[in-house]
């Protein structure tokens, strides 16, 4: 096998491996330590955040106080100095110290009563003079509240500039307003700071930046409250979690100083920004290091003394591999590599006994088999007892000899047999070879190229197929026997065949015939049936006339001897009585055959018509009563009226006149009663509809096993007793040729059979 181009030593793999185990399991527990460590940083910056907001907020206010008292003091002062000494030393206030921009007296009413800018600006602080700052918030928060007021950062009336103020209220009501310096914020809280560096904020009560010790907001400038950190301070749900600002973490702590109402936010750098916390990065990393550094070394001294005692097992499976003489497997104090040799010392020991099963099954083979080196004139390297004995050879004297040197009849393709199965990797083919005796072997020949120790072998099998050629040739003479005999067979059946056509030919001649004598049958006996109906009302008033003439001579002749009332009136009432008679039986007698005449022309002459469906079934039915009359059974008509059809009457009173006479003939067969239904309704999609006409009795029923044959042609149970079998078979070629619909049939043994008649309103036209 091609060796893998990236494969590796053991003892290679070995320090990989010890190397990853030790560096994943420092990674592991080196990231479970950093994320604890990091986490009390954390903890600890935010606590120490948060205790120095508090300090800061108390130093404010410490320091802001001193600026609220100096205004209070001068406000008490202010009290009692004139209008134009009140103005002058309002301007050395201002100008003394930088701490206060502008100050104006404002009075209970917030009319400016006196504003300075210092002296610089004397005259222009005179112009606001009488200004109403009624609606100040900063006037209005310290009248109301009745102390001193510091409030948000807004725009100065007096400089237009942004400025941050306070208001303390006088006893007679007036209220005086300082704008301090915002320098001198910056100021106050790096003095408040004291050796902390950490950057501070200093906010107002809307989020407004007052100021900002790390220097990275200009003093005045920028809203901070729509921070979402900001945002929960001011609420008071800040959840002291790190906050992105300008692209870098920090921890934030607020603290609100509740004398003036202000922020003080203390921020650190959040993660690798926070120096305690890149300590601790750079800790696991130089442990990571030394891990590296210290495996690299031990590893090879730890894998070497491993593999010692594997390169003796593989020394040993190599010998395995050779073929040299088998021993003990080395064993050394790993119980794995003691166990890999035993497993090896078994495996060996089963590869030995199934080399020798191999040769036993190679050579109880009943097929003869060679294997040949793979070179030019394959040599036999191996045969078994089957080869010796089919082509007569000792072992001994084909083992080791050239494939050429066995005697061969037809050697030039089995050579190149052989050949083709070396490049191709199989083939196969008959060749002729000849014992050592020198009989003659038809032999099938195949032969697949394999490796064996990375060299080309051939595996031939030579099986002895001289019998079964000698049978195929005898069969292929039997064949060509039997193709003679076939040829004359076939003569013979075509003849024979031309005879059944001939047969078939006259046999449906003869059925037609049959269904035709089976037509002018079932008419006759309508006609019989009918004249017999019509003797009857014929004879009644034939009877009538006859009377009426015996009584017109009686009463002539009393007519010449002298007429008597009581004679008149006698023979008047015969006549009328005798006439009544003659009348009604002649009228019967019209109906009978009007009936009979519309009945026999539509089954005669099959016209085409539109007709009523129930004038249509009482006219046939009309036609069979006299034969009806004679038996107990009862027909019920319960077709409804208005049921128009465009179809053929005549066909439909002969299917009828069948399915009646069927159900008379085997239905109530033995029977002393029965009754037969004949019900119809519309069924189908409008513009569709076809008539569903249903013809039941409760009858004997059809046998299971004859009801799916009962419309085929001569399929009848009272054979020998005047049954044809084909009343059926004309209703099913009647409904389904001519009338366009379907005929189906159910039947229960001892319960009655009904037949469904499917017809379409309009029959469809005749074919040409």
């Amino acid at each position: 096998m091609r060796a893998l181009r990236h494969e590796r030593t053991l003892s290679s793999w070995l320090i990989f491996l010890l190397v990853v185990t030790s560096l994943v399991t420092l990674g592991i527990v080196g990231s479970a330590i950093l994320a604890v460590r990091v986490a009390q940083i954390a903890r600890d910056t935010r606590e120490s955040l948060g205790s120095e907001a508090g300090e800061m907020a108390e130093r404010v206010e410490v320091l802001l106080g001193g600026i609220e008292a100096r205004v209070e003091i001068f406000g008490d002062l202010a009290r009692d100095l004139p209008a134009a000494r009140l103005s002058t030393r309002m301007d050395e206030l201002v100008d003394t110290g930088q701490i206060i921009d502008a100050l104006y007296l404002v009075d209970e009413n917030g009319v400016t009563r006196a504003a300075s800018e210092g002296p610089l600006r004397h005259r222009r602080s005179q112009e606001l003079v009488g200004a109403d700052l009624s609606a100040n918030p900063l006037f209005r928060d310290a009248r109301s509240r009745g102390v001193a007021v510091w409030s948000d950062k807004y725009l100065s009336v007096i400089s237009g500039r942004v400025a941050i103020g306070v208001g303390v209220p006088l006893a007679d009501g007036s209220v005086l307003i300082a704008e301090i310096d915002q320098d001198y914020l910056l100021l106050t809280m790096r003095l408040a700071s004291g050796a902390s560096t950490a950057p501070m904020w200093l906010l107002d009560s809307r989020g407004e930046m007052l100021v900002d010790t790390g220097g990275e907001h200009v003093v005045g400038e920028g809203n901070l409250g729509d921070m979402l950190a900001v945002r929960e301070a001011l609420r008071g749900t800040a959840a002291g979690a790190p906050f992105s600002f300008r692209g870098r973490d920090y921890y934030l702590e607020f603290a609100q100083s509740g004398q003036i109402g202000w922020y003080v936010a203390v921020k650190a750098p959040a993660g690798l920004g926070n120096p305690q916390i890149r300590a601790a990065v750079l800790e696991l990393l130089a442990t990571f290091a030394g891990v590296i550094v210290i495996g690299a070394l031990l590893a090879p001294l730890w894998s070497r003394g491993l593999i010692r005692a594997l390169d003796s097992l593989t020394l040993r499976a190599r010998q395995l591999a050779d073929g040299r003489a088998q021993g003990e497997w080395p064993r050394g104090r790993v119980q794995e590599f003691n166990q890999l040799a035993a497993d090896l010392e078994r495996m060996a020991a089963v590869l030995s006994e199934r080399e020798r099963k191999f040769l036993a099954i190679f050579n109880a083979s009943p097929v003869a088999m060679l294997v040949l080196d793979g070179s030019d004139d394959p040599v036999v390297l191996e045969l078994n007892d089957a080869w010796a004995r089919q082509f007569e050879f000792e072992r001994s004297e084909v083992a080791g000899r050239c494939f050429s040197d066995l005697t061969l009849i037809d050697g030039q393709s089995a050579r190149g047999l052989l050949a083709e199965a070396l490049a191709a990797g199989y083939r196969q083919g008959e060749v002729i070879m000849s014992t050592h005796t020198g009989r003659v072997l038809t032999c099938a020949m195949s032969a697949r190229a394999m490796q064996l120790d990375g060299r080309p072998v051939l595996t031939v099998v030579m099986e002895d197929v001289t019998e079964q050629r000698a049978m195929e040739h005898a069969l292929l003479e039997l064949n060509n026997q039997l193709e003679s005999r076939v040829a004359q067979r076939t003569d013979a059946l075509a003849q024979a065949n031309d005879h059944l056509s001939q047969a078939l030919t006259d046999l449906r001649t003869a059925q037609d015939d049959l269904v035709r004598t089976e037509k002018l049958a079932s008419l006759g006996e309508l006609v019989a049936g009918v004249a017999h109906e019509l003797n009857t009302p014929l004879g009644n008033g034939l009877m009538a006339v006859t009377a009426l003439a015996d009584q017109l001579r009686h009463f002539r002749q009393e007519v010449s001897e002298g007429l008597k009332r009581s004679t008149l009136d006698t023979f008047v009432a015969n006549v009328d009585m005798a006439a009544t008679i003659a009348a009604r039986n002649l009228n019967r007698a019209a109906e009978l055959v009007a009936s009979f005449k519309q009945v026999a022309v539509d089954q005669t002459s099959s016209q085409r018509r539109s007709f009523d469906l129930r004038d249509t079934v009482d006219e046939v039915l009309l036609t069979m009563q006299p034969m009806l009359k004679r038996t107990p059974y009862v027909l019920h008509n319960e077709v409804p009226s208005g049921l128009r059809m465009d179809s053929y009457p005549g066909p439909l009173g002969q299917v009828l006149t069948n399915l009646v006479n069927n159900a008379v003939l085997h239905g109530f067969d033995g029977r002393a009663c029965g009754e037969i239904w004949i019900i119809a309704s519309v069924d189908g999609p409008p513009g569709q509809e076809s008539v569903m006409l249903t013809l039941r009795d409760d009858g004997l029923g059809i046998a299971p096993e004859l009801l799916g044959r009962i419309f085929d042609p001569f399929v009848t149970t009272r054979k020998g007793r005047g049954g044809t079998g084909l009343g059926l078979h004309i209703v099913h070629n009647m409904v389904t040729q001519l009338l366009g619909g379907t005929v189906t049939a159910d039947s229960w043994v001892g319960a009655g059979t009904a037949f469904y008649l499917n017809l379409p309103m309009r029959a469809p036209e005749p074919q040409a």
